[in-house]
């Protein structure tokens, strides 16, 4: 029989290390936002409205991932503080039990 552990002071800290790299993508996102605008400001024709169509919607894509990245490490970090708190009331339960 496979035992499945959980290791929730684990999970904290990788949903902590996952939180700061969103951040850091978000920022990135906007950065490539900035770059898209200072681009297109400078150059003009059909090959530029193409390539800033493209790019803005890479960066669309981009923010997608990101989010759905997000909703993931959120369920995650949902997941470990629910099994704290099932743990903890199992633990509960046991300590009131008289014998």
């Amino acid at each position: 029989m496979n035992i499945i552990e959980t290791n929730t002071e684990t999970m904290k800290t990788d949903t902590g290390t996952i939180s700061g790299y969103i951040s850091n993508l978000r920022n990135a996102s906007k950065a490539i936002e900035g770059i898209i605008g200072t681009l297109s400001g400078s150059w003009e024709g059909e090959a530029a409205t193409t390539y800033e169509t493209r790019l803005k919607n890479d960066v669309t894509k981009l923010n997608e991932l990101i989010d759905a990245i997000s909703e993931l490490n959120q369920g995650t970090q949902t997941a470990g503080t629910r099994y704290e708190q099932c743990e903890n009331n199992v633990a509960d339960i046991i300590s009131s039990i008289n014998v």
